[in-house]
């Protein structure tokens, strides 16, 4: 098996033309918007019924660009509006303004978050290691190189969008709730006072502090307890203005009453 993940999936709310013809061949033209975006595909919704292996040309309205793609299949149903996977027919000609890097399970990065140089907007999906992840939560942006400026400047973060507790408590248990995970510990925990976001399958999430978190997970508090076993999506760093968060899939290892909040330890999947 392939150690090597497709590609990081950014929550957006991209406006979008979908076109393409019916199974009587007459040719249809439906607005739509692309609520969930990678390299490969998106999570496209219109109000429209599409059928899998249908090929499309999907529009980005922000910017004219069109691609052709293929439909995957229904894969939720937001409201009265159902939601289809469509896989692009070449991922390196993708719509979306927006540059991907490559994912390996290998070199999994501390943070994933989008961000936009200050000289020309460029945006890109970046990957953060420790030492960057403290430079951008002190500073509030980052210097790095621009591939269309040609020159090191800063980056700083972008919602995407183109459409105008205490640490002290009463811990239940007798013994720290965390002993018996610690040497399952791969990764070195960095401290942050990043928000994070948790949900259990698609939004509304909620939003969370993020304690600590390494390259293979993190600890968040919550109001809420999710229960050990549980797969959730979290995004972390979570930009509340929404349009460019990148959710994972995680599972809970550990919960913990930490005063009034639930104290969980989460591995990445």
């Amino acid at each position: 098996m392939s150690n090597r993940r497709q590609s990081d999936r950014v929550d957006v709310e991209v406006p979008i033309e979908i076109i393409g013809a019916d199974l009587l061949g007459t040719q249809f033209f439906k607005q739509g918007v692309a609520s969930v975006i990678s390299r490969n595909g998106a999570g496209i919704q219109v109000d429209f019924p599409l059928l899998p292996g249908q090929v499309v040309i999907i529009r980005n309205l922000n910017n004219s660009k069109e691609r052709e793609g293929t439909i995957v299949g229904l894969v939720g149903q937001g409201g009265n509006v159902p939601t289809f996977g469509m896989r692009l027919s070449d991922p390196d000609l993708h719509p979306w303004d927006l540059a991907f890097p490559e994912v390996s399970r290998d070199q999994a990065p501390l943070v994933r978050i989008v961000l936009a140089c200050k000289l020309c907007d460029s945006r890109e999906v970046v990957h953060l290691d420790e030492i960057q992840t403290r430079v951008l939560e002190t500073s509030e942006r980052l210097e790095r190189a621009c591939t269309r400026c040609r020159i090191e400047t800063f980056w700083c973060r972008t919602s995407l969008k183109k459409i105008e507790g205490t640490d002290q408590g009463n811990d239940s248990s007798q013994t720290d709730p965390e002993a018996r995970y610690r040497w399952q510990r791969k990764y070195k925990r960095v401290p942050t006072t990043f928000p994070a976001c948790v949900r259990l399958s698609g939004p509304p999430g909620e939003i969370v502090f993020c304690e600590n978190i390494s390259r293979g997970g993190l600890c968040f508090r919550s109001l809420n307890r999710y229960s050990q076993g549980s797969q959730i999506e979290v995004a972390v760093p979570y930009d509340s203005r929404g349009g460019g968060n990148i959710f994972v899939s995680a599972r809970v290892l550990h919960v913990a009453l930490f005063g009034k909040l639930f104290r969980h330890g989460a591995e990445y999947l």
